[in-house]
Order: C-alpha cells, then structure tokens, then sequence
C-alpha cells in the first residue's frame, strides 16, 4: 500500500494550499530577449518551419552552439503562441516540473492545463497518464496551433519525468508543436519517430556557423572588425563553435591591433584546449572589481540586483549586471526588465573553478548570505541548498525543521530526502525535530518497517529537552503507526494526546491528526466519532478554501453517514459534493471516488443493485488512480463484489474479489484492511442485518473458543469493548448463547 493511503486524503489540500502560495520563478517562463544584432540562420529557420509538420523538433549540441539563441529566434517569427520553459536541475522532481509546466501553459494558452492543475493538486504519486491525457484534450478542445519549448532538458535525469515526455509525445494533437533543446540526446523513442518521419532534428553539424554566418557573428554582434583571412582562420579553429567565437572576440577586443593575427593564428583546435586557453584569456583581462563580483555570484543560478548585492555586499549590482551585459559577458538577461540574468552554464563553471582557486575560505560565507536572501524572499528550497552548500548544518536544519511540512505539502519528498542524504546522520539523534522528520519520511516512502523501527524501538538522545509541540508530533507520528498496524484504539488514544501538545493554529499537524482520527473510529466501527472528526475536518477545509480538502471530507462523510444507516444524510452530502466539484471543474478528481463508493453502499443497502454496481464501479476507478485511496478502493470492490452476489452472479463476484486481492498485494494495503474482502455471503444474503468487520472477527475467535479476554487481547481492544460485539452479534444472529451462535454460524457457512 501507499505510506500515505489514510493520511493524503486529508493533506491534499494542503499541498494544494501552499501550491497556490508558493512564489514559483516566473522567469522560466520567459522566451530569453534576442539581440536586434543576432545573426540570422535562414536555413536553419527554413529547417524549423518544415519540422512544424512533425511530431518533435529536436535540437541538440554540446553547450555554446546556439541552441537557444536560434530557438528564441525562430519561436518569436511564429504567428500563433509560444510556450517556454527553461529547465534546470530542480526540475528533476516531478511535480516542480508539472506545477511549471502547468504554470507556463496556463500563462501564454489560458485554456490549457487547469483540469492537469487540479488532477496534479490530488496525489503525489502522479498517474502520468491522467495528467497528459488531460493536456491532449485540452490542446485538441484548443483547436488551434501552440508551440511548447523546453530549454536544457539535459539537465533532467529522474525518469518519471522522461515518462510523462514520452507520454505526452504519443498523445499530443497535431496543433500542439513539441520542442526540446537539449546538451544530449533524451531518453525519448527517438529511433521510431525518426523511422516514422516525425522527428526534426538539429545537431553540430547543423548548428556549427560557417564563415559567412561566423563573419556576420564577429562584425555585426560583437561589433568586431577583423580581415577575412583572419575570420576564416578563427572560424576553421574553432570549428564553428559560438561560444568558441565569442570568447576568442572579447579577449582579442583588449589586444593591441598588431597582435590579433598572431592570436588567431596561435588558437589550438581541439575544443577542450580552446575553451581552456580562452577563458583564461577573457577572465585575465577583465578589471578587479569585475573579477571579484563574477566569482563571488558565481554561485547563483539566477542574478539580480538585490541578490547579488546581498552576496558581495555592495550596492552597485544592477549596473554591474548592465555592464556585463553590455561586454557580452555570458550574461542573459531573463525578462524584459533587465531584473534577472543568468550567467553561461560553461561561464558560470569557470567562475566557480576561480573562486576555489583564489578565495577557497569565501565559499562558505558566500553560500549563506544567498541562504539568508532566499529566505527572506520565501524561496525556502533555495536556502536550504545554500545551506547545505555552505556544510552549515545547523542552518540547514533549523530551516528544514520549520518549513518542511510545508515543502511535504507541496509533494516535494524527494526534496527532502536529498537533503537528508547530504546531512551527517548524527544530527538526527541530537535534534529532535530532525528525527520526528526522518519518521514522516518513512511514512510518506511506504517504508513501514523502517518507520516502526525508528518511532517504536529508539528515538533520539533522551537527554535532550524537546518542546510540547514536538512531544506532540512524536505522539501523533507514533499514533501512524498504530493505525497502519490495526491498532485503532491505540491510534485514537496517540492521536488525542498528541493534540493536547499541539498549537490550534498547526494545520500542517492537525489536519492530518483530523482525517487519520475519523479513519481509525470508522475502523473501529464507530461512524458516529468518524463523522464528528470528518465534520471538523471539513471546517479546517473551508476555512482554509481548500478544494480538495472538502471533496475529501465531504466524500468521507458520504462513507461514514452509509455505514451508520443516515441515508438521506449521505445522499444529501453526495449531491453537495457533486455540485461543489462541478462548479470547480473537478469532475474527475480521484478523491471524488470516495464520495461515489460511499453513495454506492446506499443504493447497495436499499438494493438497488445496478444503480449500487454503477456508483460503485464509477468509484473504483476514480479511486484506483491513486494508491492513496487503496483502502477505499478495497472496500469499494468488497460492496461491489456483494453487489454481484445478491444478484446471483457468484462467478462475477469472485473475479472482482480476486482483482481487488491482486490490487492490495500491488498497493501495499494493510492486511487488516484486506480482510474485508473475507467471504461473507453467506452472512450478507440471510441475515436482515449483516455483521460489521469487527464483528466477523469477534465471531471468528468466538468458533475458535477463546474467552472475551482472550479476544481483547488478540484484538488490542478492552474486554467491554468485545462483550458489546458479541451483544449485536447474539442479537443479528437471533441467538441467547455461546452455543447457540456457534450452531447458528455454522449453519450459514460461516466459519
């Protein structure tokens, strides 16, 4: 089962919440500025224009070849809109690289990516294809052309990513233009398109300058007056490499006019030599004061004024960024309004190379001062990586330790096991909050034995003093496990102590106590508890406008009003789910299975059979979208199953039995809640009223002989607790004694 089957239900909204509240670089977004200057490669644009009519424009080369320059220049000659997004290394986790995806569609085609958004806001173990089959839609329902641009896709590695490319490559529409500007070839079935014709692809050889587009390059870009000998022996040297020009033009612009022949001429024509000999060169010839801001802002991945001041403590940034602009300096500028640049890729490395060469002890202090800005700004991920770069793990972790439910909330997990991975594993034994951490990462990977081992059998260095609210958390984390162990009372009583500890206001702590507390009474079979906590569960949603919070409680009291027989109340709060999710075009959220499983064990007790299979069926396959609702879907096999018996399909029933006993197997469900998949028919079909979960088991111990203390042992619950099931099971069974049940079981095939 999923580690987060219970608890997602309920933290949806949060993730969903702190999406919304999340400042995302709009930047990335942006189609990068192209010189008035730039040279313009006809044939290549010609190239462009024709691949439109394939499926996949490919373009890729080694760092410095144009790529992006060219791409820029052809997107901003189309007549219909452009997408763009500029990738880098954060993008490997799969929902930042959705929620920008999203983000960028939403911005230039306004009509495409909202129903991905709200399908994406619901599970953070992404059915990719959900998300993509809602894209093609959207795009096919769009009816008209739309270019989608993903700069430095090279820089993706987490396959889950590459997946949802291939998807989206066999499912786009012939209006949706895919392009990929990339330092290697992707991972993306490129073999078969090109053998199908749907492939456009650019490579060196495509993108090299030739020595008229070289002649253009040096005297209208770089403004640059060389002989054409001169231009041709620069360009033969450098084998058409454009950063290779460029950086051989800035460092023969401060050569006296009679050593730029000899320079030329003593260029070497191996690229790893030239790029060496060249920015030396460049770096070398650049004043002091250009020097120290480039190799200390050499750290940041995006630059502007107030950022880069904050790291060289200086208040001159902004027209230093302009100047380097100017120099063509290997700096872009990322918006219209000059506010953020980003050096070169290959730049930006020989700066930090510098920068351990010359001032190895700035390094660190460097590191926390863009820790500390990114802070202040909100961009909380950022700070910890600056952090972690600084080795100051201190910092690190107190920034970890405030803001990580929240960073949970925005599905980014494996975000934080990276940096978990980087902090010394010392730290978790002398600093609590760490420790409560490394728990709830164990329950959000589905590592359960792990999870039980490190909440149950050691904790961290006693001796430390931890606050209420961590006290709390631990209580809390410990009432997780006794929920996924069975343990239901115990988790309730966990959770109720854990609460006591923890501040009203903690939402990130509460709202998942809320949802898990209902789930362990429903266990218990006690829906009139269940529905009180859904109910303030339901509050903390609307308080907090959250959308997939209130489809989620909303369709847990629809399950929790069928099981206590309030039929009219279920219905009533089906429809209001119904309506809610139509007004928010969230029809086919998974989290809405929830609410159509629950209507269908209405229709089921009113026998309504083939309404009941309807709901039922609709349900399951909302439900079965996520592993986080594997509970659910189980329980919504198990009525659908019963479904079929009572309409005499035994052979239908079994199948769908055995279906869901694969799905638990594959989902990881708790074997407590597979029992519910035990044969009951017999029970079901004869008695008016059949038994509850637990009261089949009661009933199992009871034909096994053991007393109503051994049962409450074997059950962890008390002994008056078992004495009332045996009470409601005398009285189903319409029987007065321990005989006579066992008689009147047996007689009905049970046991």
């Amino acid at each position: 089962m999923n580690p987060l089957a219970m608890y997602n239900g309920s933290v949806y909204y949060l993730r969903y919440t702190y999406f919304l509240m999340k400042p995302l670089l709009k930047t990335k977004w942006l189609v990068p500025k192209m010189r008035l200057d730039v040279v313009q490669r006809v044939r290549l644009l010609q190239r462009l224009n024709s691949g439109l009519e394939q499926r996949l424009i490919l373009v890729a080369a080694p760092a410095g070849f144009g790529k992006t320059t060219l791409m820029s220049s052809f997107v901003q000659q189309l007549t219909f809109p452009t997408v763009w997004l500029s990738l880098d290394k954060n993008d490997n986790e799969l929902t930042q690289f959705t929620h920008y995806l999203l983000s960028a569609l939403q911005q230039m085609v306004p009509k495409i990516g909202h129903s991905a958004a709200s399908l994406l806001a619901t599970a953070p173990n992404l059915d990719l294809d959900d998300i993509v089959t809602s894209l093609a839609n959207d795009a096919l329902a769009y009816g008209e052309q739309f270019v989608l641009v993903l700069d430095d896709y090279h820089v993706i590695e987490n396959q889950p990513v590459h997946e949802l490319m291939r998807s989206l490559l066999r499912s786009m529409p012939s209006e949706m233009h895919l392009i990929l500007i990339s330092r290697a070839d992707p991972p993306l079935p490129l073999a078969r398109l090109r053998a199908r014709n749907e492939l456009c692809e650019l490579r060196i050889d495509d993108l090299r300058f030739d020595l008229n587009e070289a002649a253009s390059f040096l005297h209208q870009t770089m403004r640059f007056a060389l002989s054409t000998d001169d231009v041709e022996a620069i360009t033969q040297r450098t084998e058409g490499w454009i950063a290779g020009l460029q950086l051989a033009a800035l460092s023969l612009q401060e050569l006296p006019l009679e050593e730029r022949h000899h320079f030329v001429l003593e260029l070497a024509g191996d690229d790893r030599y030239i790029f060496d000999y060249l920015l030396e060169e460049v770096w070398q010839l650049q004043p002091e004061t250009i020097q120290t801001f480039l190799i200390q802002t050499s750290i940041l991945a995006g630059l502007n004024a107030s950022l880069c001041n904050a790291v060289t403590q200086r208040n001159d940034a902004q027209s230093v960024l302009q100047w380097l602009e100017k120099r063509n300096l290997f700096i872009s500028p990322q918006n219209n309004r000059r506010s953020w640049y980003r050096y070169h890729q290959l730049f930006a490395d020989l700066l930090q190379y510098r920068l351990l060469e010359l001032a190895p002890d700035m390094v660190a202090t460097l590191h926390l001062r863009a820790s500390d800005w990114y802070e202040e700004n909100g961009m909380i991920e950022l700070a910890v990586e600056h952090a972690l770069d600084a080795q100051d793990y201190e910092r690190a972790s107190l920034l970890i330790e405030q803001y990580v439910h929240q960073i949970f909330g925005q599905g980014k997990l494996q975000r934080v096991v990276s940096w978990f991975n980087v902090l010394p594993n010392e730290l978790l034994y002398v600093r609590p909050k760490l420790y409560l951490t490394q728990g709830w990462i164990f329950f959000r990977q589905g590592a359960f034995e792990k999870l039980e081992a490190h909440v149950l059998n050691s904790s961290p260095d006693n001796s430390l003093e931890i606050s209420d609210s961590m006290h709390g958390e631990y209580l809390i984390l410990k009432a997780h496990v006794s929920f996924l162990q069975g343990h239901f009372e115990h988790a309730i009583t966990l959770l109720q102590q854990g609460l006591a500890y923890v501040p009203v206001d903690d939402f990130a702590l509460r709202m998942p106590s809320t949802s898990i507390m209902g789930w362990s009474y429903e266990a218990n079979e006690d829906p009139g508890e269940a529905i009180h906590w859904f109910e303030k569960g339901l509050h903390m949603a609307r308080q907090v406008d959250s959308l997939t919070g209130t489809i989620s409680t909303l369709g847990c009291l629809v399950g929790a009003y069928a099981t206590q027989g309030a039929f009219d109340l279920a219905t009533a709060m089906f429809r209001e789910v119904m309506q809610y999710a139509e007004v928010h075009g969230s029809e086919q959220l998974p989290l809405l299975g929830l609410a159509y499983i629950g209507m269908g064990r209405v229709l089921q007790a009113q026998k309504k059979w083939d309404s009941a299979a309807e709901y039922l069926q609709r349900g399951i396959s909302l439900c079965r979208r996520w592993g986080g609702l594997s509970i659910v879907t189980i329980k919504g096999f198990a009525a659908l199953a019963d479904v079929c018996d009572a309409q005499d399909n035994v052979t239908l029933a079994n199948s769908i039995r055995v279906e869901a006993q694969n799905f638990g197997r594959e989902q990881r469900t708790p074997q407590w809640a597979m029992s519910v998949l035990d044969s009951q028919i017999p029970v079901a079909s004869h008695l008016p009223e059949p038994l509850t979960r637990r009261e089949r088991e009661v009933l199992r111990l009871l034909l096994r002989g053991l007393s109503s203390i051994e049962i409450a042992d074997e059950l962890i619950v008390g002994v008056s607790t078992v004495r009332t099931h045996i009470k409601r099971i005398y009285s189903k069974l319409d029987v007065h004694n321990r005989h006579e049940v066992i008689a009147r079981a047996r007689q009905l095939g049970f046991g």
